[in-house]
């Protein structure tokens, strides 16, 4: 159970870190160089 959990929560965290840096970058890009 506990080696199932903790693989279920990395799944979880890195899914949320990629969503998180994917929209970091479409912000910066967007943000800063406008469509350039």
């Amino acid at each position: 159970m506990y080696n199932i959990t903790v693989f279920i929560t990395r799944i979880v965290w890195a899914v949320y870190v990629e969503l998180y840096n994917c929209e970091e970058l479409v912000e910066s890009i967007s943000g800063r160089e406008g469509r350039s």
